[in-house]
């Protein structure tokens, strides 16, 4: 999954951010943003085989993920996943 699609998946479907959120973050329209969780959907029901993840990388998202999840302090995931997409 790109870069693009992990973020706008995981913060729509994860943390019900708006699309008009995940667009200014991505900075994509809202119809781009949109798209992108489509994709990243579309991706995960075909099951089409995974890529190698940096341990580091996956770590440090995994960490934030769950962080947010306990404290709903969304600044610090959404830092996490905007570095892999600049």
């Amino acid at each position: 999954m790109r870069p693009h699609q992990r973020a706008a998946y995981l913060l729509r479907e994860g943390f019900g951010c708006s699309y008009d959120r995940i667009a200014a973050l991505l900075q994509l329209s809202v119809v781009n943003a949109r798209q992108q969780v489509f994709r990243a959907q579309r991706r995960l029901d075909t099951g089409r085989l995974r890529q190698e993840v940096d341990c580091v990388a996956h770590r440090r998202l995994v960490q934030a993920f769950l962080g947010t999840a306990r404290t709903g302090d969304l600044a610090s995931l959404e830092r996490v996943l905007l570095e892999d997409v600049w």
